[in-house]
């Protein structure tokens, strides 16, 4: 659990065109709330806000997982080193029902989402978008390795079609390592699927909003979303 002498704890619901904040201070009556547009105004108004109240690196930002709304604030924090934590909403869910919390506005899920980040250990708040690039790039890396030797294997094949020289034997092991290529790829992309629901809660929300979207082509278009070099 933080050590709470020295550290902000700070919960922000968001939406598409706005979030509401709650400065954490133990019971909801006195804790601070305020509200700001989801813009780089509103993240400006935010931070003066958070500067007057402590030094950034002594503040934790929990966040919950809605579709991509939360990306532009959370490349914000990122950018200003802000640590912050994505909340799975079925988490959220099962502690705000645990803790028999009834009412539901955007200013309670505020502080529901502040009381929550009040029980995790330090370091749970990390970079979760710094992360989620890196494991990205990483998993894309190896599908185009495979992809590309795929390709060379295909072209070896074609050309073994008509060819007297190369063996019956040779050419039955080449076409079985280019079974186990295709079998490769798809378990790492299985891998990534998994890990990418980990680090990204908000997956499924983006899933559910692209109706009849499969996972394939959704991990196909995550740079286009996430803004990710790759």
């Amino acid at each position: 659990m933080l050590n709470k002498d020295n550290i902000t704890l700070v919960g922000v619901d968001i939406a598409k065109s706005k979030f509401d904040i709650c400065i954490y201070n133990g019971n909801f009556s006195s804790c601070k709330y305020e509200s700001y547009s989801n813009d780089l105004e509103g993240f400006y108004n935010f931070f003066s806000l958070l500067n007057s109240i402590n030094n950034l690196q002594d503040i934790r930002i929990g966040l919950e997982a809605t579709s991509n709304y939360m990306y532009p604030l959370q490349k914000y924090l990122d950018l200003h080193s802000v640590r912050h934590i994505l909340i799975n909403p079925k988490q959220l869910h099962h502690y705000i029902k645990y803790k028999n919390y009834q009412s539901k506005t955007d200013k309670l899920d505020s502080y529901y989402i502040a009381d929550y980040i009040s029980i995790l250990k330090d370091d749970s708040f990390n970079s979760s978008h710094s992360k989620t690039k890196a494991l990205y790039k990483s998993y894309n890396n190896y599908i185009k390795l495979v992809i590309k030797t795929e390709v060379h294997i295909k072209g070896l094949s074609d050309s073994m079609v008509d060819n007297d020289f190369i063996s019956p034997t040779l050419k039955t092991e080449i076409l079985k390592f280019n079974e186990h290529l295709a079998k490769t790829k798809k378990k790492i992309l299985a891998e990534l699927l998994v890990t990418i629901k980990i680090s990204m809660p908000e997956y499924e929300h983006i899933k559910s909003d692209l109706v009849g979207v499969a996972d394939k082509t959704l991990l196909a278009v995550l740079p286009l979303i996430y803004e990710i070099s790759i």
